[in-house]
Parts: structure tokens; sequence; C-alpha cells
């Protein structure tokens, strides 16, 4: 016997599943080649009958468990992403005011004059793509022109 709960109501729902694996009415048989007689050809049916409707059962179990399981990954990882999401707001980089950014800003330019001011990959250009709060601080900026 084994539990799963329902997806609909959460309610527990048990499932009784019979599965017995008969001993074989001819072992003999099975360690070697000699053909089965009339009467042990009736009981090697019945085995075989009843042997795959437990499987079809049983298959059919699996499917509904896996089903269920999908199920409740797909709502784990969807938790995971919206936990993730709005761990994210309460990070206290998000709580400095204005000037401590500016600062921090200015503490990334690089030492030695570059080139082109241009360049996207390096401050001050790459901390306007950060997100809209720190562009819009890092424009405001005039240390960082």
């Amino acid at each position: 016997m084994g539990i799963l709960q329902c997806q609909e109501c959460g309610a527990d729902a048990t499932y009784n599943i019979q599965i017995d694996i008969q001993r074989s009415p001819v072992p003999h048989l099975l360690q070697s080649y000699d053909a089965p007689n009339a009467g042990e050809v009736v009981h090697i049916s019945a085995l075989l009958f009843e042997a795959r409707r437990t499987l079809s059962v049983v298959n059919a179990e699996i499917q509904k468990i896996s089903a269920a399981w999908s199920y409740l990954r797909e709502k784990r990882d969807a938790l995971q992403k919206s936990i993730h999401r709005h761990d994210s707001l309460l990070a206290p980089i998000r709580r400095l005011p204005a000037d401590v950014l500016r600062h921090i800003f200015s503490l990334s330019l690089p030492s030695s004059p570059r080139k082109s001011s241009f360049d996207n990959s390096i401050s001050p250009l790459l901390l306007t793509q950060v997100c809209e709060p720190w562009k819009r601080c890092a424009i405001s900026s005039q240390r960082l022109w």
C-alpha cells in the first residue's frame, strides 16, 4: 500500500495493488530445453495471463505517479523561481542611498585612462546596464563622466 496526495484537493489518496509474483509451476522446464506437456501449458498460460494483467495495472499506476511527480517538480521549480526573484527585492544594495551608490560607482572606475569612454564592458557604461535605478544614478553622477 502507498500514499499519494490528490492534486485537486490535497487529500491523501492510497493505492493498494496486490502484486503477487507467482512461483513458476514448472521450474524444471526453466532449466532445460524440454517442452511442457498439456497440463503444464495450461498452468504456464494462466501464470502469463495473470502476470500480464498485473503488469498492466502496475504500469498504469506508474504513469499516475509519474504525472504527479512531474506536476510537483513543476510547482517546485516555479516556487524556487518566485523565491529567488523575491529574495532579490530584499537585498541591502536596494536600500543604499544614492550618494553612497555614486561613491561606490566612482571606486569602480578604471585607474588608467582608456581609449574609449564608449566601452560598455567597463565602468561607467557597464553600471548603466545593471538596472534602471543604477542607470539613473550613474548618469546623474558627474564624477563618473
